[in-house]
């Protein structure tokens, strides 16, 4: 089976997407299926090595497409022209990121071109995302994007939270849930407070939707405490919004408990997991949390809110710690808990690092897209 990748995005600074498709992809070459790639050029930064790694071991192509306007909605005519004149080389199209041009275009040529088309909307159609600038959203939904979700051959989803999302726009029929996977590091070398103080670490994009301020608020509270605790800030994002983090920082009064390390890969981003102690993601909204998932294959115990999707898996397995959001006082508690007690650090290191070897393998992630890729060439329609 010969597939065709559309996203508008393959850049690392875009977070979880690019890796998700990079998996995606090798799952496809463990069955048998090569895999092309139709992206967009924003000039944000280069492409992602893990989607452009994956597409070369498969023996796939990448071509690209600049963007002319609208750079919000990665408008590529050239794209559009391309995708008309080659779909129906392809058996099936996987469709990236909703409430995009190349979501569009790729939608209706695959319509018009006689090919079914599948979808993986990286969490834009759960609610959270949804109440995003609303009214905009709810107008392109209605007259263009619940057409395209009607006509696709099936949606997948990486977490319970993000199928129950789409389960209440109607799409439940449709949806095949997909874990993710992440490579296993060593945990021969991880030991409790190895300097001396419990090393916090946020590894995201600098987004108000990851609620980094809440981690400074309770980082107030617990040095006031007198806890030895510091915090490793791992990631980029808008530059106003960087700014205002350093401002919060000042006025916190924490610059001596908090390092901003900017954009990190490969090695360099496995060395900050190695670094720390305890992962904190108090997100208002993440589909899935992919660095929750590397924290833990890193045999880190993690904090994370709610509103993540892979929150009841963490609970249940004992991997970590849940809160609800914006509680910078709940929070504080909760990495105090680590802070106090080794004993149930300790466990919850092994419990992170089971629940990832037995629940987020990549043999579990190859049945799964094999499944959803039959199911999608055998969809009959609504």
């Amino acid at each position: 089976m010969k597939i065709l990748h559309v996203t508008p995005y393959t850049e690392a600074c875009y977070g979880g997407p690019p890796v998700a498709i990079s998996q995606m992809v090798r799952a496809a070459d463990a069955l048998g299926f090569r895999c092309d790639l139709a992206t967009t050029i924003t000039h944000k930064t280069t492409q992602s090595l893990a989607v452009e790694s994956a597409i070369k071991d498969n023996a796939g192509q990448i071509r690209s497409f600049e963007v002319r306007h609208f750079r919000s909605w990665f408008y590529a005519p050239s794209l559009g022209s391309w995708l008309r004149d080659h779909v129906k080389e392809y058996d099936l199209i996987h469709l990236h990121v909703p409430f995009t041009y190349p979501f569009l275009s790729a939608a209706r040529n695959a319509s018009a071109g006689g090919r079914r088309f599948v979808v993986m909307p990286h969490g834009l159609l759960d609610p959270w995302s949804l109440s995003q600038k609303y009214l905009k959203k709810l107008v392109y939904y209605r007259f263009i994007e619940q057409y395209n979700l009607r006509q696709c051959a099936g949606i997948n989803v990486t977490s319970a939270l993000e199928e129950d999302g789409v389960s209440k726009l109607g799409y439940g029929n449709k949806t095949t849930l997909i874990r993710l996977c992440v490579e296993m590091q060593d945990i021969s070398n991880r030991a409790y407070m190895s300097n001396g103080s419990l090393r916090l670490l946020f590894l995201s994009r600098l987004h108000p939707v990851k609620d980094l301020p809440t981690i400074l608020a309770a980082l107030q509270v617990l040095v006031r405490e007198g806890c030895n605790v510091v915090l490793s800030v791992v990631g980029d994002g808008d530059p106003h919004y960087v700014r205002y983090i350093l401002r919060r920082i000042d006025q916190l009064n924490l610059r001596r408990y908090v390092t901003l390390h900017g954009f990190l890969e490969g090695e360099n981003k496995a060395q900050a997991y190695n670094d720390a102690d305890l992962f904190i993601l108090p997100s208002f909204h993440e589909n899935f949390g992919l660095a929750v998932l590397e924290a833990m294959a890193a045999s880190l115990p993690v904090i994370i809110s709610d509103q993540v999707g892979i929150s009841e898996e963490v609970k249940k397995a004992g991997a970590g710690l849940v809160v609800p959001i914006q509680r910078p006082d709940i929070l504080a508690n909760a990495i105090k808990k680590f802070y106090d007690d080794s004993i149930f650090w300790k466990r919850s290191v092994v419990n992170a690092y089971s629940l990832v070897k037995q629940v987020y393998s990549r043999e579990h992630l190859v049945e799964s897209v094999e499944s959803f890729y039959s199911k999608a060439m055998n969809f009959k329609g609504d």
